[in-house]
């Protein structure tokens, strides 16, 4: 009987608050990584669960072949989701289950667990801790569907008796959930590769409307700033307002030319004695208590002063 893998990817990275598993490594992807660690590491089948971000992590699995895909569709619900839906997708037999976010595990982990393999089943150590990777028996593949909620297999693995295999020190136990963390491994395990600078404070946020890609990473910039309220046109101050063209009040026969709406400019009403501009005239249009006949291109008529007739 073949021992087979399994590869959790489901998971929602809340904690670094972005698809961790899309960070890069030497193989392209963590991801990428890891699915190709395991299917060399183990004579049967593979299987990769997907969840949060399914998509993207399908793509990034591209081209890895003799790996088959399975969608968890509880992945919010917890861990035990994901394993079981991975397991479903499984033939029969022992299974080495793999946490996609250990990135710094390599063939010599796995190899060890291979060899120390055991009904129930086997968990790797650390200082005496119990922890990912871990091999499940056939006694532990059929028990695993009483575990509920955001658990794995650990629990299960030490109740039925499985064995614990101390595996040292090293990068293998450490699981990429924050910068920090992705910045630690890339350091320990020597990798030089053309990725994105780490983020000045915290997980990428999305930039802002206008705002450059790149100002999520890095040092804040003033690109970033919140955008507060727009302030009110001053060409009547006679100041220079972004609303003008080229930063100039309008002349006096102009109107503040609204570019984002594409109004033209019209002709600026005369002001008479006894006349206000805009009184007793709706505006629905928000321009600004312009009279209509103004918007229409036609100077108001001061009944105190009618224009002359002609001849």
């Amino acid at each position: 009987m073949s021992l087979h893998g399994l590869l959790l990817a489901a998971g929602g990275a809340s904690r670094m608050g972005a698809p961790k598993l899309l960070l890069p490594a030497p193989e392209g992807t963590l991801l990428r990584r890891m699915a190709l660690l395991l299917r060399e590491s183990v004579p049967g089948q593979v299987a990769v669960v997907l969840g949060h971000e399914a998509l993207l992590h399908r793509r990034a699995l591209e081209g890895v072949r003799r790996v088959r895909l399975a969608h968890s569709r509880n992945w919010a619900l917890g861990l035990s989701q994901s394993l079981k839906a991975g397991l479903r997708a499984l033939p029969e037999g022992p299974v080495l289950v793999l946490p996609a976010d250990q990135g710094g595990v390599g063939p010599g982990e796995l190899e060890a667990l291979l060899r120390a393999f055991r009904e129930p089943g086997v968990l790797s150590g650390h200082g005496g801790v119990a922890m990912s990777p871990a091999l499940l028996g056939k006694e532990a593949r059929r028990e695993v569907w009483r575990i509920q909620g955001d658990q794995g297999a650990k629990g299960l693995l030490l109740a039925l008796g499985a064995r614990v295999v101390e595996l040292g020190p090293g990068p293998w136990s450490l699981d990429v959930d924050t910068w920090e963390a992705y910045a630690h491994l890339v350091r320990a395990l020597g990798w030089t590769l053309p990725h994105p600078p780490l983020p000045w404070r915290g997980p990428p946020t999305r930039p802002s409307s206008g705002a450059p890609p790149s100002s999520a990473w890095g040092p804040p910039s003033s690109s970033m700033a919140a955008p507060g309220p727009t302030p009110a046109p001053s060409w009547r101050s006679g100041t220079p307002s972004a609303s003008s063209p080229g930063g100039r009040p309008p002349s006096s026969g102009e109107v503040p030319e609204a570019a984002e709406k594409g109004q033209k400019l019209l002709p600026r009403p005369r002001r008479k004695e006894g006349v206000q501009v805009g009184q007793g005239c709706p505006h629905p249009t928000g321009q600004g208590g312009v009279p209509r006949e103004a918007r229409q291109g036609v100077e108001p008529v001061d009944p105190a002063h009618p224009p002359p007739q002609g001849p």
